[in-house]
């Protein structure tokens, strides 16, 4: 199953950024899509990046109004519509999937052209060198500073700003892609492969507001091999971690826990830190939240063993901890934070049972009434 084109229903919502005057207006809630007429990416045995090259090339020219999901949609509404939630969408394996870099980067600037951010990104994905794929500028290309609607400001001109769409020599899902490329979640927002996840394709609407790159190229193909993610876990994993450490992008986030919403997330209790976050003055959240969120999901989930539903009432009651956000934001980051939570669980469980497999016994069956539960019996186990 490759990709599935789709368009925002109601149809008159653009399913694109737009920046007005410097401020972001986009509007992006939509909880339901119509799929279009002709799937030409659907069919996985015909599926290539020639075809997906095609597709992209059709959008950014006649400004189809349409995006892609990865996943397989299910169980289509009495309206012919399908909605946006797990129930919709099933995890399938396919060759293709994107990178989404839209990390900063001192190596790049609001003018850098695509092939220069594409330069730039395989000195931190060397494994791509040699292997084809597809570049998009995404829809920050060219912006500086842009500002939100809840009055917090986005610095665009050192970001990526970058899609890049990559075939591997075999299928994969979502949930393995993630297994796979989370050394490189200092780059790659790993968000992308869940089966929901929307892949906007269209180019960004920006009247009265500058941008470098309005006229420039936004889409190329590179020719090369299939990558082979077999490679990952070896040489290109320990450059990976290698990034991680020495990145001057972590030493900048973990500069930035500072101030009195830091303060309140590290010395309160767990029960009470969403209280104490939401009587903090708007000024010390901002440009803080998206983070604090993360920490606070993160925690909860592995706390909770991946069940963090206490958390999102509290949250969704914290209109000054939410910001902007909407609820199924919040919604969707707390069913993140469960499966990462669980996904590190099982692999803690697995290495325990690599590292402990001589102490450890496998029962077909164990029968409670033929045990022994006298006190002697006990201190056996």
């Amino acid at each position: 199953m490759g990709w599935t084109i789709v368009q925002p229903h109601p149809s008159h919502i653009e399913a694109r950024k737009v920046i007005s005057s410097g401020y972001d207006i986009s509007n992006f809630a939509f909880s339901k899509v119509n799929t279009a007429i002709e799937q030409p990416l659907q069919n996985e045995e015909l599926l290539s990046l020639p075809a997906l090259y095609k597709v992209l090339t059709e959008v950014d020219t006649d400004s189809v109004n349409c995006f892609l999901i990865r996943g397989k949609p299910v169980g289509q509404n009495a309206e012919l519509t399908y909605g946006l939630t797990e129930s919709n969408w099933l995890d399938c394996s396919s060759k293709q999937f994107q990178f989404d870099l839209d990390e900063e980067t001192d190596l790049l600037h609001q003018g850098a052209s695509l092939d220069e951010r594409v330069a730039v990104a395989l000195e931190e994905l060397p494994f791509l060198k040699n292997c084809r794929f597809i570049a998009q500028l995404s829809s920050s290309a060219g912006l500086g500073v842009v500002y939100k609607k809840n009055g917090e400001t986005k610095d665009c001109s050192k970001k990526y700003c970058l899609r890049l769409w990559v075939e591997t020599d075999k299928a994969y899902s979502c949930a393995e892609l993630r297994h796979h490329l989370e050394p490189f979640s200092y780059l790659i927002d790993l968000s992308m492969y869940e089966p929901t996840r929307r892949h906007y394709i269209m180019r960004g609407s920006f009247p009265n507001t500058e941008n470098l790159l309005v006229d420039k190229p936004h889409l190329r193909y590179y020719e090369g091999g299939a990558l082979s993610l077999e490679e990952i876990p070896g040489e290109i994993k320990e450059i990976a971690q290698k990034k991680q450490k020495d990145s001057s992008k972590k030493t900048n986030k973990l500069v930035k826990k500072t101030g009195k919403a830091w303060k309140a997330f590290y010395s309160t209790d767990r029960v009470h830190v969403v209280q104490e976050l939401e009587k903090l003055p708007a000024e010390e959240l901002a440009g803080h939240r998206n983070d604090l969120l993360m920490e606070l999901f993160r925690n909860e989930a592995l706390f909770a063993s991946g069940d963090c539903a206490l958390l999102v009432d509290e949250v969704l009651n914290s209109p000054n901890l939410m910001g902007d956000r909407s609820d199924k934001d919040i919604k969707y980051l707390a069913d993140w934070s469960g499966k990462k939570a669980l996904a590190i669980l099982k692999l803690d469980a697995e290495k325990f049972r690599a590292s402990h497999f001589s102490s450890i016994h496998n029962f077909n069956e164990i029968d409670l009434a033929k045990r022994d539960w006298s006190k002697e019996g006990s201190e056996g186990l």
